[in-house]
């Protein structure tokens, strides 16, 4: 008979009273409240902002335009591990333009990708540090022992230079 009761109020769409249901309740609500609060963007200054699980991307104005343009070509990862200012983000999209075959934006539209780009991946501790100078690279054992490999073979005239 209990069984049936309880059949009976959830397939009538009420929710049961007592002790069971003011839990439930209370729960409900304590769990939208986090959820609200957890929300926020890069520009609310500490608080973390949300980020979309499937991308990584930091979930704020437009970032679904920036997911979408950029996406298409690569990784969002590629995205998220770099940082940099608005004109090192325009300078990218330019290079990509001339060298990758990334096709025309309109300047609205690049306007609003940059400005997103700009105000969630600044330059910073998540950016790549630019690469060494040569002289403060370690040697590359590879490299330097196939060289020199080579040099010797040359020297010895196994290996004739056109």
């Amino acid at each position: 008979m209990r069984g049936q009761e309880r059949l009976n109020w959830e397939s009538a769409g009420r929710v049961p009273s007592g002790p069971a249901g003011r839990t439930g309740w209370a729960v409900l609500c304590i769990a939208i409240g986090i959820a609200f609060s957890c929300q926020g963007t890069a520009a609310e200054g500490d608080e973390k902002a949300a980020v979309d699980p499937a991308s990584g991307m930091i979930i704020a104005k437009d970032w679904e335009l920036a997911l979408a343009m950029c996406s298409g070509c690569h990784s969002p990862k590629l995205i998220t591990s770099y940082g940099g200012t608005r004109q090192t983000w325009a300078s990218l999209i330019d290079w990509m333009q001339k060298t990758q075959g990334l096709w025309p934006i309109e300047a609205s539209m690049e306007d609003r990708i940059l400005d997103y780009l700009a105000a969630n991946y600044p330059p910073g501790e998540a950016s790549r540090r630019r690469n060494l100078p040569i002289s403060a690279r370690p040697p590359n054992p590879y490299v330097s022992s196939v060289k020199a490999e080579y040099e010797a073979r040359r020297e010895k005239g196994e290996i004739v230079v056109p």
